[in-house]
């Protein structure tokens, strides 16, 4: 399709976990996560708004999770979870080959604590309840296309 790319990302985000007691306020943190990004999805690019290709992207994956350097007697296993990602961004051209690129976009790993499968006589229902840990970036950077 024209303008439409297919998409191979890998990104690494180091960051802490932290619990909250409610109510309280109080935090602790418990470990520094690793979290290990892998994608396969698409970016589509809009009209020319003036001299930038405006374009969004969408694509579905999988995170693996690393902790690291928890408190002795505690165990956190590494883990591999579903994720996507969705982001904006625009390419400005500088030249005839070399395009400024920025870009914001945000990672949803999907946190599941409860899922089912229900049958019966009706059809086939399946349930899912949970919540999603969320992680963002803002990029800059210098496209310069290999080839023709």
């Amino acid at each position: 399709r024209q303008g439409g790319w297919v998409d191979l990302t890998y990104v690494r985000q180091n960051s802490e976990m932290v619990e909250t007691q409610f109510g309280s306020g109080t935090s602790e943190k418990l470990f520094d996560l690793g979290s290990n990004y892998f994608f396969l999805g698409g970016r589509q690019e809009a009209p020319r708004a003036g001299p930038a290709i405006p374009f969004f992207n969408f694509s579905l994956g999988t995170t693996y999770l690393v902790p690291r350097n928890v408190a002795q007697g505690d165990s956190y296993p590494s883990l591999w979870k579903f994720a996507f990602m969705a982001g904006i961004g625009a390419k400005v051209p500088l030249g005839n080959k070399v395009m400024f690129n920025t870009q914001l976009r945000t990672m949803a790993t999907t946190l599941w604590n409860n899922s089912g499968l229900w049958c019966g006589f009706g059809g086939c229902s399946v349930g899912m309840t949970g919540g999603a840990m969320w992680q963002g970036e803002i990029l800059a950077g210098l496209v310069i296309p290999l080839g023709n």
